[in-house]
């Protein structure tokens, strides 16, 4: 199903010197949509993201993870992923995990998301019996069109893991759930093909689906739902792009033995956790926790552009 899968200390982004992990207690840092290299209410998304970074280690802590949802760039340039390099290597967070969005998609035909962060498209990161499954915009545009071989790939790894908790991240949201993913509302905000994505859904159990990509207005408490056997979040965004007024995410702590996830929404301007944005997420399987958690079952990238 997939090829032979690195250690996961030799992925940029993760420190192969950091601390074991605690097997008590997780906690994943989930965002995403900085948009660095433009400005949103006078300030670069680049500078809101590291005021938001400053504001979460100072007053809350280093997360065990984080969870980057695409679009760190605005117009995938080289000093866009270079500021994201940046806030990476200074955070002192020892593992982040990242997907493509589409804003960043060129950047993966010129090599500088290759370069500067450095993660597969598609992947799984197995915490104890957690599986968190990366699926990565594949195309530039904004809507997220799911090729027949991610297709493939994602339906085989939702299968495998029924037996662990499973949570789906993806740039784009899913149509059908949260705020402007209905069909007469917005066909570029979700997964295409939705009826493909949506019996994904039906067939299978997914506990969790963080996504982002659509952020603005102001962050409204549909921006969570539970519709059937999934939790949909809406992380976006990190900074005030597209007119959010706030910078968002989200952070998800897990208990040993517990069967619940609660998803705790940050606003970092106002330097508070939102209980009406956050949710608590119930998990079929007692959480068990691993100190090292591992990248697995990477899935395929897209083919690179044909010269012209």
């Amino acid at each position: 199903m997939s090829k032979a899968t690195p250690r996961s200390s030799h992925f940029p982004g993760i420190n192969p010197s950091a601390p074991d992990l605690s097997t008590g207690r997780r906690t994943a840092w989930a965002w995403a949509d900085t948009h660095a290299g433009k400005d949103w209410d006078g300030v670069d998304g680049g500078v809101w993201a590291r005021r938001s970074m400053r504001e979460m280690i100072r007053n809350v802590g280093r997360p065990d993870y984080v969870l980057q949802l695409g679009d760190v760039t605005h117009a995938y340039k080289d000093a866009e992923f270079q500021e994201y390099a940046r806030l990476r290597d200074r955070s002192g967070i020892g593992r982040w995990y990242e997907i493509v969005g589409n804003h960043d998609f060129h950047g993966t035909e010129s090599g500088l998301y290759q370069k500067y962060i450095g993660k597969p498209h598609r992947y799984v990161v197995l915490d104890g019996n957690v599986a968190w499954v990366f699926v990565s915009a594949e195309r530039g545009r904004a809507a997220g069109i799911l090729r027949a071989p991610t297709r493939r790939w994602l339906r085989n790894v939702v299968a495998k893991y029924q037996d662990r908790n499973l949570i789906l991240c993806s740039h784009q949201l899913v149509v059908n759930t949260v705020r402007r993913t209905h069909p007469e509302q917005d066909f570029e905000a979700v997964l295409n093909p939705r009826r493909w994505v949506s019996e994904l859904r039906r067939h299978y159990r997914i506990d969790a689906w963080l996504a982002a990509h659509e952020h603005g207005p102001r962050r409204t408490r549909d921006q969570v739902a539970r519709k059937g056997r999934t939790t949909f979040i809406n992380v976006a965004s990190f900074s005030h792009a597209y007119h959010t007024e706030a910078c968002n995410s989200y952070l998800l702590v897990m208990r040993a033995g517990a069967r619940e996830l609660w998803a705790r929404c940050r606003d970092h301007d106002r330097r508070k956790f939102i209980g009406a944005f956050s949710a608590h997420i119930p998990l079929p399987f007692p959480v068990e926790l691993s100190a090292r958690p591992e990248i697995v079952d990477i899935g395929p990238n897209p083919p690179k552009p044909r010269r012209r």
